[in-house]
């Protein structure tokens, strides 16, 4: 459990001390008052990753050179103190011992919910592989070294074609340069496509009775992998790279022209399917959203059953973005679930049916807490 939170020079707050109730924790107040800023340093303090903006030195306070955010947890009856430092660099320690952001995110397996989650559907398909790519570290932490190994080995690719397009490279230059990297490309193109396909698969039926409980039982849904507007099945990784390599050859004048990688896990598609149909132009908004709280739901249960506990759940103005069934469908199962929530909210009034003796109640005024 998360006991506490001091908060210095973090965005609005000069400094904050505040101490959390052992379940479900409601941050409530008007809007630009600190309430995402409170719950995004919780976030970033226990595991090391950003709940919103990438760049630490956003972060800081106005006009301050350095950040701390230091946390007092207690598990298995053991406390320590988690510390995060932000000035010139991003550090973080436990109990004064410096420890790297991997070992923060299997120390505290947490899972974010925001309105950006519930769009995810509607909106571009790098939101749908994000929302993959975040189950995939909730569930194996290393699965974000893949992630950030690949996306290294993308810019670098990526920086060769665009050099010869500006005409910085000559074509053999380029060529030679593309057959040393394409080994690489394509191992960590592989490894993360078939990562993908396994989480998914992996969460399907829990995924499925999700919504099904949320939006009746006589509905079918399906979840698609899409590689080249085909939907790709479950492979082993000789045939994955196999589809890569046939795919490249296809592409690869249209890469010199284009100067930029056209391959790869960056530009694959997840897509849902509603009673057969494509959720992003079948599905209402309501729908959309339901499929997407559905999916988050089965991350929870999953990780408990695979992990034996459930990760803390950090949910960022998400109630005032759902209807009123699917918002009370939220709730009934955050009152199940038997781990530390922390929500923030324009308004105390949707959360009513919360059972008083499972809620702290707190309100956010000008990066005040009371």
């Amino acid at each position: 459990m998360i006991q506490n939170l001091k908060l210095y020079n973090f965005r609005n707050y000069k400094f904050l001390d505040v101490t959390f109730g052992s379940r479900i924790n409601l941050f409530f107040g008007e809007n630009g008052q600190g309430k995402t800023n409170l719950i995004e340093a919780l976030y970033l303090n226990i595991t090391g990753t950003y709940l919103r903006s990438n760049l630490y030195q956003d972060l800081i306070f106005k006009g301050e050179k350095e950040s701390s955010l230091c946390s007092l947890i207690q598990k298995k009856n053991i406390n320590y103190e988690v510390k995060t430092l932000l000035n010139s660099q991003k550090e973080h320690y436990i109990n004064e011992k410096k420890v790297s952001s991997k070992s923060l995110l299997l120390k505290h397996p947490s899972l974010s919910f925001t309105p950006e989650c519930l769009s995810s559907i509607k909106a571009g398909a790098e939101e749908r592989r994000k929302l993959i790519d975040n189950f995939l570290i909730l569930i194996f932490p290393q699965n974000r070294d893949l992630i950030q190994s690949y996306k290294k080995i993308l810019l670098t690719r990526n920086k060769i074609l665009k050099n010869y397009k500006e005409q910085m490279a000559s074509k053999n230059e380029t060529v030679n340069l593309l057959k040393s990297i394409n080994p690489l490309f394509f191992e960590k193109a592989v490894l993360l496509t078939q990562a993908r396909m396994e989480a998914i698969k992996a969460i399907e039926p829990l995924f499925f009775e999700a919504l099904r409980n949320i939006l009746g039982k006589n509905i079918k849904i399906e979840t698609a992998y899409i590689v080249s507007k085909n939907k790709l099945e479950l492979l082993i990784p000789e045939d994955i790279h196999k589809i890569f390599y046939k795919r490249w050859q296809e592409l690869y004048l249209a890469e010199l022209s284009a100067g930029i990688t056209l391959l790869g896990p960056h530009r694959h598609e997840i897509e849902f399917f509603f009673n057969d149909e494509n959720a992003r132009n079948y599905c209402s908004q309501g729908q959309q959203r339901a499929i997407i709280l559905a999916f988050k739901l089965a991350q929870i249960v999953y990780h408990n059953t695979k992990f034996g506990l459930y990760p803390y759940l950090f949910l960022d103005d998400v109630l005032s973005e759902l209807d009123e069934n699917r918002c009370e469908d939220l709730i009934q199962f955050l009152q199940k679930v038997p781990t530390q929530v922390f929500i923030t909210s324009t308004s105390f009034e949707r959360l009513k049916s919360f059972q008083k003796e499972n809620l702290s109640v707190f309100r956010v005024h000008q990066g005040q807490v009371f």
